[in-house]
């Protein structure tokens, strides 16, 4: 029987944006793309390390040679013609396995599982999804026949195509998975090499190995699990594939929150807290210009490539324009508050941007302002933060608006009631976050003395109810079942919880791990819930609390 050819292409530069020069960075006495080389390689495999010609590569094509590591060059930004010359020798129907330099982890194993899947299956494309594959964030590959690839450079000029080398094979071919090591549930593990924190990560995991290019992966990613910051778990994804925790940080920037008896961190622990959240698969930070030093502390945390891991949602600052100010006032104040947030966040580009007040939407050339700077790339996407039904109908209606943040708990009727929440049953354009899941921290507190001295507000009842529903359901606490319930609705893509220490984000890590609700427990608790005034369910009626 023929043996089928194979070749692996690791994917190498050094001018890594984020970590300029990573894949020379010694691990167990040698560059990091070497060991992944020699690890691809183990056992003789045909490996090639493919590189530019570009002359910021040539300490590393010198670092490839000196190890006997197959070295091509190509262009530097068409990765996808690199990958072309790279494989020009090999026979049709070969079978091309894809790495990157920057992940050490993949070893010959893996090769031959991905390879032999492609083969078997008679699927034109093999990948290890995460975390659906059970392996770490990092433990990547990718196999597919050189027909494809010498195909995809014939038909797509697309940079991100050619960036990227496969988007144009996965969109034509049929795609399968290695899921065979799914049941590890590793995915809660980061193996790669972005940022000097991931690199120290992989340099411990390799402290003691003997033998570092034949260690199998298995033994690495059970070195990788018993490193002290290694998460016990990842936030849950929603459809979007955003995590369903979206942290948010007005905590960090004020003293804020009727429960909140610590105050407003110190900034270095709030940037162990952000970053410790993110580690454990948040991918969205909520901030806001009008948040105190919160976007300051958020940059703080995101600095040194860890902006790479998370997409930051802030708001432009409430304006304060006399009535019949002119468009152009209405621009230098969005453009201030902009430009504000770009630096105290040290971003140039706002993923997602919202009007703080849905009434400043209305104020001529707020809108025009923001998709200027929306279209000279400095904005992502543009969204709104409403605070009632009409409010959010009148958002729908608006065809620039892509992100909404709304307030939404159990206790919350308004929206269903003015038919709000079957409008986004039409909109799945709009990411949807929820702020006030918890009312600043009382829904769950077992403490009457927490919730406001309101008129129609019972409470120690309400308190009981919840804590009576939570033991009906199975939930572990009234904090759960907030979470729950609020999760249990499909229109929701991400609930926004502040928290202002360690101890918190356990806590919320651990409940948005649970499932939700689903429709029958939704309505079990609806009905269970009295109606309640609307002053309660907006904390800026709540009566000034007297110390």
């Amino acid at each position: 029987m023929t043996m089928p050819v194979r070749r692996v292409i690791l994917q190498a530069r050094t001018t890594s944006r984020r970590l300029p020069g990573k894949v020379l960075l010694p691990l167990q006495g040698m560059p990091a793309a070497i060991l992944s080389a020699k690890r691809a390689g183990r056992g003789g495999g045909d490996v090639v390390l493919a590189t530019s010609v570009d002359e910021s590569d040539d300490l590393l094509a010198a670092a490839a040679l000196a190890a006997g590591v197959t070295l091509h060059r190509g262009a530097l930004d068409d990765v996808l013609g690199r990958f072309v010359t790279a494989t020009a020798d090999l026979p049709r129907g070969a079978t091309v396995v894809r790495l990157t330099a920057d992940n050490v982890v993949p070893d010959a194993e893996l090769v031959e599982c991905i390879a032999a899947r492609l083969e078997e299956s008679g699927a034109g494309y093999v990948g290890t999804p995460w975390p659906q594959s059970g392996l770490p964030y990092g433990v990547s590959l990718e196999a597919f026949h050189v027909d494809a690839l010498r195909e995809a450079a014939a038909a797509t000029s697309d940079p991100f195509d050619r960036e990227h080398v496969t988007p144009w094979i996965r969109r034509q071919a049929r795609c399968t998975a290695l899921d065979q090591f799914s049941e590890l549930r590793l995915g809660r593990l980061r193996a790669t090499i972005d940022n000097l924190d991931d690199y120290l990560r992989i340099a411990r995991m390799l402290t003691g190995v003997g033998d570092a290019v034949h260690a199998g992966w298995r033994e690495l990613c059970e070195r990788l699990a018993r490193d002290p910051g290694a998460p016990g778990g990842l936030v849950p994804k929603r459809k979007n594939g955003q995590g369903s925790l979206v942290l948010g940080t007005v905590q960090l920037g004020i003293p804020y929150g009727a429960v909140n008896r610590t105050g407003m961190p110190q900034s270095d622990d709030a940037v162990r807290l952000v970053r410790r959240a993110i580690e454990y698969g948040v991918t969205q930070v909520d901030t806001a210009r009008a948040y105190g030093a919160s976007e300051q502390r958020v940059g703080e945390a995101l600095a040194d490539g860890w902006s790479a891991r998370a997409n930051v949602v802030t708001k432009v600052a409430p304006l304060s324009l006399s009535p019949g100010a002119a468009a152009s006032d209405a621009a230098c104040a969005v453009a201030e508050s902009i430009f504000r947030s770009c630096h105290a966040l040290g971003l140039p580009k706002l993923p997602t941007v919202l009007l703080h007040r849905a009434a400043d939407g209305h104020c001529p050339g707020v809108w025009d302002a923001l998709q200027r700077l929306q279209g000279d790339g400095i904005i992502g996407t543009l969204g709104v933060s409403v605070q009632s039904p009409a409010e959010a109908i009148d958002a729908l209606n608006n065809p620039v608006v892509r992100h909404m943040q709304m307030p939404f708990n159990l206790l919350d009727h308004r929206w269903a009631d003015a038919g709000v929440l079957a409008r986004f049953a039409g909109r799945e354009d709009i990411t949807v976050h929820v702020r006030s899941a918890l009312l600043q921290g009382i829904l769950p507190s077992p403490d009457a003395r927490s919730w406001p001295v309101l008129s129609g507000v019972d409470a120690p009842a309400l308190i009981s109810t919840l804590s009576r529903l939570a033991h009906e359901l199975r939930r572990g606490s009234a904090l759960d079942l907030c979470v729950a319930y609020v999760l249990g609705h499909q229109f929701v893509d991400g609930v926004v919880v502040g928290m202002e220490t360690m101890a918190q984000l356990d806590d919320h890590l651990s409940v948005f791990a649970a499932p939700p609700l689903d429709a029958e427990e939704l309505r079990l608790v609806k009905n269970a819930l009295p109606r309640v005034p609307e002053t309660l369910l907006d904390p800026a009626r709540w009566p000034v609390r007297r110390s």
